[in-house]
């Protein structure tokens, strides 16, 4: 149960806040199904060497669905 109103507006909800501080990649899922069928992924990164682990845990993730689209989003921050 996240946020509503004016307090979300201004402090955002408890999903964006662990994403903001985690330390690792983060899957969010609201209203989960009894059976989940993942068909697209966006793994958004700038892409340096420390990446590596993250992808390869992320390839072990998928193996468990029936061959996602895995879309690469680069961000290009200063």
């Amino acid at each position: 149960t996240g946020a509503s109103g004016l307090k979300e507006l201004v402090i955002g909800s408890n999903a964006e806040r662990l994403i903001r501080r985690a330390t690792m990649p983060v899957l969010v899922l609201k209203n989960p199904p009894a059976y989940l069928s993942v068909k697209n992924v966006v793994f958004a990164a700038d892409f340096q060497d420390y990446y590596d682990n993250s992808i390869e845990r992320l390839q072990t993730l998928l193996d468990g669905f029936d061959y996602p689209t895995v879309h690469l989003l680069f961000v290009n921050t200063p």
